[in-house]
């Protein structure tokens, strides 16, 4: 198996109270010698690797500074910043309102808006869904995409998809095939829509927990068109998890061994063939480790690893508390921080008098909703903002 990695690793100390970033040169007498994603380094290039060195502290991170890291679009109520799954490329949010029940006590399905904090004015996304949503996100700043769970039928999908077109007004609901020659018929995860237009869709077993049976082996990725459902392709077998986004598809392979720590990342950029790169060392409470994608970036969630289309690994984010996470093409959140891949800078967002009730961050390209500092600790309540980062 070739293995490809190139950058800097970061690794995380914690004395105390303090959180340490050290940024190792992996190459030089102070790093770890060969893969710091576990290879054996004979694919390496230490001419063309940047060599940097140096420990940030958590506390050093510098605080963003109105005008010079962001400027602020607007000022919006905590309960409408609670309620933002995602923000789309206009700017609009997209708000979901969990938990509604009718005066009998009756579960409701959530509520989709899209709202314009400019001008206060909220869409109504027709529901045609039942349940919960379970993620939004958007392909365009027309194309809002819906993923939600379905009432279990046997070994039918427990997956739903659905499609609002904000120039029509209308919601399309989208079955997901049973390809013929799957190995199950069980849908798993949440479907991704990939840049090409496919949605992308995991058949097979559910993990378990390692201590009480082996991993499956008949998880495999398929992908369809939505205008074309019958012609159903399968992308990759023996897959954890995966993220598809405009330019990539990234997968993991869970390990077969519960004494084995090492696992199979697979970046696909499109039109190219799949890099393999093994990883060790990285956290993994279940069979497989979450991954998110953007158009260049690959992040491992469960170990906060950065990988390039190139399948090099770019850094490692360690910072711990609690599992805060965005990612764009430009920035990704991790902690209380947000760090530029391309220039390296790591801005605190928040401290430790916020409590965010583990929400993912939103986040499209510059534009990111976050709690005030100077407001209530309660992110439910007092002040957000929407503000865009400055590259």
């Amino acid at each position: 198996m070739r293995r490809i990695v190139v950058g800097a690793l970061v690794l995380v100390v914690v004395t105390g109270l303090a959180v340490v970033l050290v940024v190792l040169d992996p190459w030089s007498d102070g790093g770890r010698k060969g893969d710091p994603a576990g290879g054996s380094g004979k694919d390496q290039n230490p001419a063309q690797a940047e060599r940097r060195q140096g420990v940030y502290r958590i506390r050093d991170a510098r605080p963003m500074v109105e005008g010079e890291d962001f400027r602020v679009l607007h000022e919006i109520p905590g309960p409408i910043g609670h309620k933002t799954e995602t923000v789309l490329p206009d700017g609009d949010l997209v708000l979901v309102h969990r938990y509604r029940y009718s005066k009998y006590g009756d579960r409701l399905p959530d509520l989709v808006q899209v709202w314009d904090p400019a001008t206060d004015e909220r869409t109504t996304v027709p529901t045609v869904w039942r349940g919960g949503i379970r993620d939004a996100t958007a392909t365009s700043a027309s194309d809002l995409w819906l993923t939600f769970g379905l009432p279990r039928t046997g070994q039918g999908s427990k997956r739903g998809l659905a499609h609002y077109d904000r120039d029509t007004g209308e919601t399309r609901l989208i079955t997901i095939p049973h390809p013929a020659a799957a190995k199950s018929r069980r849908h798993l995860e949440f479907p991704q829509v990939g840049g090409d237009g496919r949605i992308y869709f995991i058949i097979g077993s559910s993990f378990c927990f390692r201590t009480r049976c082996s991993t499956p082996d008949d998880r495999e990725l398929w992908s369809f068109d939505p205008d074309r459902p019958d012609e159903v392709r399968r992308e990759a077998g023996n897959v954890g998890y995966f993220a598809a986004s405009k330019r990539l598809l990234a997968w993991v392979e869970p390990t077969e061994n519960i004494e084995d720590d090492a696992v199979d990342l697979h970046i696909r950029p499109a039109g190219r063939a799949a890099r393999t790169v093994e990883l060790r060392d990285c956290s993994d409470w279940y069979a497989g480790h979450p991954v998110q994608a953007t158009d260049d970036l690959v992040l491992l969630s469960g170990c906060g690893r950065v990988y390039d289309a190139r399948s090099r690994l770019l850094t490692e984010l360690s910072i711990y508390g609690h599992d805060l996470t965005g990612m764009t093409d430009r920035w990704i959140a991790w902690g209380w921080t947000i760090w530029n891949p391309r220039t390296g800078r790591l801005l605190r967002t928040a401290d430790d008098r916020i409590v965010w009730h583990q929400r993912p961050v939103a986040m499209s390209a510059d534009i990111v909703v976050l709690p005030s500092l100077d407001g209530p600790r309660n992110t439910r309540s007092g002040t957000w903002r929407v503000v865009r980062l400055q590259q």
